[in-house]
């Protein structure tokens, strides 16, 4: 019974969350983080494919003089319809 109540646990932490999906006109959009994270200044679309872009941003309190001091972070990728 403990060892059932331990995997149980376990699985409970280590849940991967699945990222929202948003359908839009032209895109489907997977966000991996939410938009609340990151500097509102900082969102940059980047074209990775003919079919794909992903969104970058700057986390909040590190976009200071139009630069990240930490790296753009992955918020979003967009896959064309």
């Amino acid at each position: 019974m403990v060892a059932i109540l331990k995997n149980i646990k376990d699985i409970k932490t280590n849940v991967v969350k699945m990222p929202k999906i948003h359908i839009t006109k032209n895109y489907i959009r997977k966000r991996i983080v939410s938009p609340k994270k990151f500097d509102k200044r900082s969102f940059r679309i980047k074209k990775i494919s003919k079919n794909k872009k992903i969104i970058v941003a700057c986390p909040k309190g590190k976009f200071k003089k139009n630069r990240c001091s930490v790296g753009m972070k992955l918020q979003a990728i967009l896959t064309k319809k």
